[in-house]
């Protein structure tokens, strides 16, 4: 189960209605956090623009909606999701489980998929290997975020 200190607004997960309600019909779906309260997050659907403030013909505005962290599961990192964000295969390592990121050319991240082992190249020639795994897309997003101080850009 998702416990709210993991995740941060922007981080994408999924919602599956069927960990509360194994009866559910409906599909599991990706969400991103927009509000993280105790016992429950707010969320939008990621690419769906959202509206600041309503427009004056608007007769009823939305509330925001809230999901239970019973409800909540976290995205595992796979290959298609390495790339989205901008990862490509190592095509020097000859082994198909390691994905490189480079940024603003002065951080280069490494992440092996089968062990979700991180390291780090610095152009100083800095290596770091992280103790963590980062087997989750929110780890991922929220690692990035604290060396770059930006956002993970996830073409989706």
């Amino acid at each position: 189960m998702i416990t709210a200190n993991e995740l941060r607004i922007g981080n994408l997960i999924f919602w599956n209605p069927k960990l509360s309600n194994p009866k559910s019909t409906l599909e599991s779906m990706q969400i991103e956090v927009s509000a993280i309260l105790k016992d429950k997050i707010g969320y939008t659907f990621p690419g769906i623009e959202y509206r600041a403030e309503p427009f004056e013909d608007d007769l009823l505005q939305q509330e925001a909606r809230y999901k239970s962290l019973e409800e909540l599961e976290l995205i595992v990192l796979t290959a298609e999701i390495l790339e989205s964000c901008g990862f490509k295969q190592d095509d020097n390592s000859n082994r198909k489980v390691f994905f490189k990121h480079e940024y603003k050319s002065f951080l280069e991240m490494e992440i092996n998929i089968i062990d979700y082992k991180v390291l780090l190249r610095f152009t100083n020639g800095k290596k770091v290997e992280l103790p963590y795994t980062y087997k989750f897309l929110n780890q991922l997003q929220n690692l990035f975020f604290t060396l770059t101080g930006e956002e993970l850009e996830i073409n989706q």
